[in-house]
């Protein structure tokens, strides 16, 4: 049970910054012009560094 929580936990790590920016991007979807993921060495950043996550 752990182990599943632990794996959920990644994303839900987000803050106000992060969900202000997923709201301006689902109301003006036009505007960013990079939706590719961000990444650290081989793993996917983090919801709250990175909007496309």
């Amino acid at each position: 049970m752990k182990k599943s929580l632990s794996s959920i936990k990644y994303y839900f790590a987000v803050d106000q910054t992060y969900v202000f920016k997923k709201l301006c991007l689902i109301l003006f979807p036009f505007r960013p012009r990079n939706w590719s993921l961000g990444y650290s060495a081989d793993e996917p950043v983090p919801p709250r560094i990175d909007s496309n996550a």
